[in-house]
């Protein structure tokens, strides 16, 4: 998610727009002080009683930071929390001001999302989260926008080897990424294959402990956390995908946009409006191992023929920064007139 608001605010800046960015928790990413212009919430290190004790803590926090003159003519949040934390604080200082999301995850796995409705308008990442949005708030306008995604500059080749060479990029946390389903399903599979695996988290050890009761350990490379991961491929054909939720599920459009074909559980949200099933690559329900079986069957076993890599990286070309910082403007600047023509 920081590398998607890096991307979206260094351009608004770029086209001569002022932001600040609140950050109410800490970040690893030192992008955030670096290059943006920051102001924290002093409540960063607070201990907060309970939720309502928080709530009116930040409140107070977020009015004076707002107050400051000039006053912002929108105010873009990242949560349900954060939306009503910022709606309370425009109607304290009688400002005319939109409170917009720009959730990066499907509502269904949001805490409080039925706070949501205290936006005057939805900036959404994919269609799953435009179709929720539009059901639970009807009468407040959403706008599909998608996320900005780095294109790749050229295209990584595929295995000369005749092996089929698979990839994973992201963490390695079960309940939602699911590699475990992953291995479950290489372990079924006869044919020549190497799973390279770029990533760290909580599960590493169990997945690792699983490949090796499967007996498949010697057909994968763990290479860790890499910050460029990309760099340190030199053949791939495949990127695997197995989430239960995404909120777009960056690593696809960036992988199809190096030539890379893509095998992605149909999870909510984001997949669905990336893959193009057997055109770029293909689709299984989440949580169906025996459907990504029989995928993955085909690719290793040359039944299943891999889209060009020219054709995968084309079908993700309208997610460039560029594309999606336009419609980003565009749509936000809509809902701040939206709220002014109601006046």
């Amino acid at each position: 998610m920081e590398t998607v608001i890096n991307l979206i605010a260094t351009s608004l800046l770029k086209r001569g727009h002022e932001l600040k960015l609140i950050l109410t928790e800490k970040s690893d990413d030192p992008y955030w002080e670096r290059f943006l212009p920051v102001e924290h919430m002093f409540s960063v290190e607070t201990k907060f009683q309970d939720e309502e004790d928080k709530f009116s803590t930040q409140l107070l926090e977020c009015v004076n930071i707002i107050k400051k003159e000039p006053f912002p003519d929108a105010i873009v949040t990242l949560s349900p929390f954060s939306t009503k934390i910022a709606s309370e604080a425009v109607k304290i200082l009688d400002i005319y001001c939109s409170v917009v999301t720009w959730l990066h995850f499907n509502l269904t796995n949001i805490r409080k999302w039925e706070m949501v409705s205290y936006a005057d308008g939805h900036l959404c990442i994919s269609s799953g989260l435009l179709k929720d949005l539009e059901k639970f708030t009807p009468q407040i306008p959403s706008k599909l926008i998608y996320n900005p995604v780095v294109l790749g500059d050229q295209l990584i080749p595929r295995s000369s080897s005749g092996r089929i060479e698979l990839l994973y990029v992201g963490r390695l946390y079960n309940y939602q990424k699911r590699v475990d389903l992953i291995i479950n399903a290489l372990s079924q599979i006869q044919g020549d294959w190497h799973l390279t695996i770029i990533g760290e988290g909580k599960n590493y050890p169990d997945l690792i402990e699983l490949a090796e009761q499967k007996e498949i350990n010697d057909k994968i490379s763990w290479l860790g956390w890499k910050d460029d991961p990309w760099s340190c491929i030199r053949e791939v054909d495949v990127l695997l995908l197995a989430s239960n939720y995404e909120g777009f599920g960056l690593v696809l459009a960036e992988a199809l946009s190096r030539g890379i074909t893509v095998v992605s559980s149909d999870c909510p949200s984001g997949p669905t409006d990336i893959v193009r099933n057997g055109e770029n690559g293909w689709l299984f329900p989440s949580g169906d191992e025996e459907a990504l079986v029989d995928i993955l069957d085909g690719i290793i076993n040359k039944s299943l023929k891999l889209p060009e890599s020219e054709i995968c990286s084309q079908s993700v070309e309208r997610f460039s920064t560029e594309q999606v910082s336009n419609k980003f403007e565009e749509e936000l600047l809509n809902i701040v007139q939206l709220k002014l023509e109601k006046l």
